[in-house]
This record gives C-alpha cells, structure tokens and sequence, in this order.
C-alpha cells in the first residue's frame, strides 16, 4: 500500500537551477500549481497546474506554497 494515497505533491529540487520543483503526486487534481502564478519567488508554472518551480528554499516557504494549492 505505501503512502500513495496520502501523499499529493512532491517537492525536489530544481536540476536546472536553484530552488526546487514542485509536482503533483499521480496527477492529484487536488494540487492546483497555477494558483502560484503571481508570487514572487515562484518562476514558472505550467498551464495546465501540475508543476511550478520557485527559487524558495527555507521549508516554511515551500510549505506556504503548497497549503496555498492544496483544495
């Protein structure tokens, strides 16, 4: 069973820069990354809201942002 059904989005970090990705966990609508668009730290996010990346790395920023997406 694991914990598939308890986790929602993954945070890592940016391969292509600084900062960290953020990805939806089996495409969980529930995480809505488009909702980020405006902030100022974050750099991207796709259309379609299942990634953003930000150039935040202090964890109580990264975990303002994803309480900001989770509905």
């Amino acid at each position: 069973q694991g914990l598939g059904s308890e986790v929602l989005a993954m945070v890592y970090p940016d391969r292509r820069g600084e900062g960290y990705g953020m990805r939806r966990f089996n495409d969980d609508k529930r995480m809505d990354f488009t909702q980020l668009k405006d902030e100022p730290d974050v750099h991207f996010t796709h259309a379609q809201g299942f990634i953003a990346k930000t150039s935040a790395n202090k964890p109580e920023r990264l975990k303002e942002l994803l309480d900001q997406v989770y509905s």
